[in-house]
């Protein structure tokens, strides 16, 4: 994976928005380097669509600034918007449209016209594998080729960064990951930054680096490979049609607090706990349906930072 510049391109500070009472970002602070793959990870609910709507200017912040490349979200903002391209989670192309005439008014927006737009329109549908679906309306689109569209068009105006609002939302897994390798290219041939939220945990693992928000707040914030060495230790996890009468075999075997949820158990493991890791496995293997012994994962981080289990949906 290529590194990412050390100069940073945008940068966050005491960012704070409300909604009434409710307190959506709490003094959220960060930066993002240049050419880096940066996700926000977190539940519904996390504080991720409010702040991907201020990184895309929908709304203005109430307190805290934003720059990007130096250039702040204030005053007249048609500075920052020509260096952002946005592709959102919820469909924004004219469906009754075909998909070259969606690209084209996109185009055209951006102050694009003539052979300058044609010639960027065919570039990014033959990069994307849309050149034989230019003719095609947008309606008769697969999933994939939707979101493929969708990405072409937010780089039309050749953006610096790339905001994409959880961008795998209701795609399958081959899907999910054809696009990284167009996420990869984009950062490799072209530079581009590129920044996503998203709940799934395998979306955050590909990232350079990510933010784990819960309740408007950055509770962790790092490589994830990083994030889950600082945890450390291993994870025991076991399942079982009594998964009460197990939890209680498994409170007598070890000090470690055990998790129960549903038919699931969770013990972890501190650092140096190996032998004690090598008896639990002998003596459990027989009495659960399944019984597996991990490195942490990221949803063991954000169960670590705030005390609850991760379900990706509502934590």
């Amino acid at each position: 994976m290529t590194s990412p510049s050390d100069s940073v391109l945008l940068r966050l500070s005491g960012l704070t928005h409300r909604y009434g009472d409710r307190l959506a970002l709490d003094n959220v602070s960060l930066e993002v380097r240049r050419g880096e793959i940066f996700g926000f990870l977190g539940p519904n609910g996390g504080g991720k669509t409010t702040l991907f709507r201020l990184l895309t200017t929908l709304r203005a912040p109430q307190a805290g600034t934003i720059e990007l490349g130096g250039v702040p979200y204030t005053g007249d903002l048609v500075a920052v918007r020509a260096r952002i391209g946005c592709v959102f989670q919820h469909p924004a192309l004219d469906k009754k449209l075909k998909v070259a005439e969606n690209l084209r008014h996109q185009g055209r927006l951006y102050g694009l016209s003539g052979a300058a737009l044609e010639a960027r329109l065919e570039e990014l549908l033959a990069r994307f594998g849309l050149a034989d679906r230019a003719g095609s309306l947008v309606q008769d689109l697969s999933g994939g080729l939707h979101r493929r569209v969708e990405i072409a068009k937010a780089l039309l105006h050749r953006p610096d960064v790339l905001f994409m609002d959880e961008p795998s939302t209701g795609l399958d897994p081959g899907i999910r990951m054809e696009l990284w390798d167009y996420y990869e290219r984009l950062r490799r041939e072209d530079g581009i930054t590129l920044l996503m939220t998203s709940h799934l945990l395998e979306e955050a693992e590909r990232c350079d680096r990510i933010a784990i928000l819960d309740q408007g707040r950055i509770i962790a914030e790092g490589a994830p490979s990083a994030l889950r060495t600082a945890l450390g230790g291993r994870i025991l996890r076991l399942e079982s049609g009594d998964a009460e009468a197990l939890a209680t075999r498994v409170r007598g075997l070890t000090p470690h607090p055990v998790e129960l949820r549903g038919r699931a158990l969770t013990v972890r493991l501190p650092e140096g706990a190996s032998d004690e890791a090598a008896r639990l496995v002998r003596e459990l293997e027989g009495a659960s349906e399944s019984l597996h012994l991990a490195r942490p994962t990221l949803a063991d981080v954000y169960q670590a930072k705030v005390g609850r289990v991760w379900n990706g949906e509502n934590s």
